[in-house]
C-alpha cells in the first residue's frame, strides 16, 4: 500500500510511489522549513529517549519469539532454520507451519493469535527504526519522519529527467517529503505502550510454557496471554474456521 505523488516542474511530469507511514497521520504544514539529518533527533531530547526504548523493547519481543518456539517445538534444528529467516511475519509463518505439522491445530491457533496481536505495532516500530528523520522549524516540539525511499525517489526523478533530455531539475525537500509525517511525544508514547503490552504478553506466555521443573515465582498468577480479549476473540474465530473446514464449508481467514 503506498501513497502516489505526482509533480510537474519545468514542464516535466514526475510520478513516484511512497510507502505509507504508520506512526502518524499528521501532515506537515505548508511550505515547511526542514532540516534532514539523523542528528536532528538530538535537537528534540525529550523525544530521543523514546527511540532507544522502542528499539530495545522490540528486540526483547523478538528474543522471546525464539525462546517460545524452542519451548513449544523442542527442536533446535528448526529453531536455527527460523532464526535464519528475516522479518517477523516470515518467521511467525514458519513457526505456525511447524507447530501445525508437528502438534496439530490447537497450539498453532493459540500461538498464531498471540503473534498476530503482538505484531500490530510492528509497522510503527519499522517507521522509527528505518525512517529518515528531519525537524521542521515551524514545529519546535516535534520530529518529522519519511520513508527511506525518499532518496531513491529523488534519484529516479533525476535519472528520468536526464533520459528525457529535460531541463535541470532542482531537488526539492518539500517534494521529497511529500508523504512525511509529524511525530510527537504522544505518538511515541503510544507506540511504546503498545510494545510494552506486547512484550508482557510474550513474557507471560513464555513463562507459562516453561517446564514445571523450572521454579518461577507466582507463575500461576500471571495473566494468560490467551485470555486477553483481542487474542481470545482471534482464537474463537480460528476455532470456528476449523469447524467449518471440517464440515467442508468455505473458510474466510
Amino acid at each position: 500500500m503506498g501513497d502516489h505523488g505526482r509533480n510537474r516542474r519545468h514542464g516535466l511530469e514526475i510520478s513516484y510511489m511512497h510507502a505509507r507511514m504508520h506512526i502518524s497521520d499528521q501532515r506537515l504544514p505548508d511550505q515547511p522549513s526542514l532540516e534532514i539529518h539523523p542528528d536532528v533527533v538530538l535537537q528534540r531530547p525529550h523525544l530521543a529517549a523514546f527511540f532507544g526504548l522502542i528499539v530495545a523493547t522490540w528486540a526483547d519481543i523478538e528474543g522471546r519469539l525464539d525462546a517460545i518456539f524452542l519451548l513449544c517445538a523442542n527442536d533446535r534444528g528448526a529453531l536455527a532454520e527460523m532464526q535464519a529467516i528475516k522479518g517477523w511475519d516470515a518467521r511467525s509463518k514458519f513457526f505456525i507451519r511447524h507447530l501445525k505439522s508437528q502438534q496439530g491445530d490447537a497450539l498453532a491457533i493459540e500461538v498464531r493469535s498471540i503473534l498476530r496481536y503482538v505484531a500490530l505495532p510492528a509497522n510503527k516500530r519499522h517507521d522509527i527504526a528505518h525512517g529518515i528523520w528531519a525537524v521542521c522549524k515551524e514545529l519546535p516540539d516535534d520530529l518529522v519522519v519519511a520513508n527511506s525511499d525518499i532518496y531513491t525517489g529523488a534519484m529516479e526523478e533525476a535519472l528520468r529527467a536526464e533520459a528525457e533530455g529535460g531541463p535541470k531539475l532542482a531537488l526539492n525537500k518539500d517534494r521529497m517529503l511529500d508523504t512525511a509525517r509529524v511525530v510527537s511525544a504522544e505518538h511515541l508514547s503510544q507506540l511504546l505502550a503498545e510494545l510494552r503490552e506486547a512484550r508482557s504478553l510474550m513474557h507471560n506466555f513464555m513463562i507459562q510454557k516453561m517446564p514445571a521443573v523450572v521454579h518461577v515465582h507466582n507463575r500461576e498468577a500471571l495473566p494468560r496471554a490467551a485470555d486477553h480479549p483481542d487474542i481470545a476473540e482471534r482464537i474463537r474465530n480460528a476455532e470456528a474456521g476449523i469447524k467449518k473446514r471440517d464440515k467442508g464449508q468455505p473458510i474466510v481467514d
